[in-house]
């Protein structure tokens, strides 16, 4: 018996316009996301800047996924509310840091909520 597990996957941050849709959207930043485990994932190769609110829908992607630690070999200011554990990588332990992003959520659920007719 063999069991396959896709355990990789690919985040894009496309620009406001963009249609993440199409194959040829230019995206503003891209990582790998590893699967650790269900409630751990690994960032690798994170390329591109991200804005306000590409940290925002990266945010709604791991509360979504019921993600409860983020970790990645980087510095950790350029990876959000990351920690460093023991030198060698950061980490977001989700239910630490969504206390500070929490403000950021809902000012961007309710500038969302304004533009929607």
């Amino acid at each position: 018996m063999i069991r396959y597990e896709a355990v990789a996957g690919i985040l894009r941050f496309y620009p406001r316009e963009a249609d993440p849709q199409d194959p040829a959207a230019i995206y503003e930043a891209s990582c790998t996301v590893v699967w650790e485990n269900p409630g751990v994932v690994w960032i690798k190769g994170l390329t591109g800047k991200l804005s306000k609110r590409h940290v925002v829908e990266f945010a709604k992607f791991i509360l979504e996924n019921k993600i409860t630690k983020v970790k990645s070999y980087r510095n950790k200011g350029s990876l959000p509310f990351a920690t460093f554990t023991d030198g060698r990588y950061c980490e977001i332990d989700v239910a630490l840091a969504l206390p500070k992003a929490q403000p950021m959520l809902d000012k961007y659920n309710e500038t969302k909520a304004d533009q929607t007719p």
